[in-house]
């Protein structure tokens, strides 16, 4: 999974996505504490989009921007760390580093 915040891929031990049908979003730990964050200080508003370093977190399939009250409506899933090996990029770097030898 990744952030649709951040970007970073993969999210590791915890992510957090919402379990209402239509809604296909993943934040990793750090940009799901700072959305919960902001939407604290606006009352959890659902006129008001959540912020996350000054920017919004939009949601494709609904082609808005997630709101402060959307946010509390996430909940933590785990990530298994057999997920990251499943990752083709994640599986060739370390194929990669471990297949470094030095000749000197």
């Amino acid at each position: 999974h990744q952030c649709d915040c951040c970007r970073v891929l993969p999210i590791t031990k915890t992510r957090f996505t919402m379990d209402e049908e239509g809604y296909d979003i993943d934040l990793c730990q750090e940009c799901y504490q700072k959305g919960i964050s902001y939407a604290v200080q606006k009352h959890y508003n659902p006129k008001i989009p959540v912020l996350v370093d000054n920017g919004p977190i939009y949601i494709t399939q609904h082609d808005k921007n997630l709101s402060c009250h959307e946010i509390c409506q996430m909940s933590s899933k785990p990530v298994p760390e057999s997920s990251i090996d499943q990752l083709p990029d994640f599986q060739n770097q370390g194929q990669t580093k471990s297949s470094k030898v030095d000749n000197a």
